[in-house]
């Protein structure tokens, strides 16, 4: 089984795999928002930051192996360290649409003049983050996109342990 996992399970093609998933993941929320007409919440825009920048740590991580391989380690290890920071924040999104915790997304503002402010206030989306806008089987966009993150840090620790297992195999 060891052998099987670690043909498939290497770093270069785990950045790949995650890269690319980043990008269907953006795009499902695209799909989301301007197909079906959700607006999305703070929250779900800060869970997207990560997977923005996951497309292009993981397809640069994808294109630096093997000749870089130190500094592509490092942009995959970036890599996950961000997915699982929009996992965080799908966890901390979760709580507050099970009212576990308050979260006021409707107070964020900056500005330095009157204008500036009233312009953000009505510029902002009406949508509340505690607000389920959709689900399928009782779990939200949210949840899924915890899940597919959960996933994925699973597969980049299999990618670890694979790694160390072919490192020891050939010592």
């Amino acid at each position: 089984m060891k052998r099987f996992l670690c043909t498939f399970f290497t770093p270069r093609y785990n950045s790949l795999f995650l890269g690319v998933t980043c990008i269907l993941l953006i795009s499902g929320a695209f799909f989301f928002q301007f197909g079906l007409g959700l607006t999305p919440c703070v929250l779900c825009l800060w869970e997207r930051i990560p997977h923005y920048i996951g497309i292009v740590l993981g397809l640069s991580a994808f294109a630096l192996y093997p000749k870089h391989a130190k500094i592509a380690l490092l942009l995959h290890i970036l890599l996950v360290l961000g997915i699982a920071t929009s996992g965080g924040l799908s966890i901390f999104h979760i709580g507050v649409e099970q009212e576990l915790w308050t979260f006021n997304c409707q107070d964020t503002v900056s500005g330095t003049s009157t204008e500036e402010i009233m312009a953000q206030l009505y510029a902002r989306p009406a949508i509340d983050c505690k607000d389920i806008q959709w689900s399928l089987f009782g779990i939200s966009i949210t949840g899924y996109n915890f899940l597919v993150c959960l996933g994925l840090v699973l597969s980049a620790l299999i990618t670890a342990f694979c790694t160390r297992y072919r490192c020891k195999k050939q010592a």
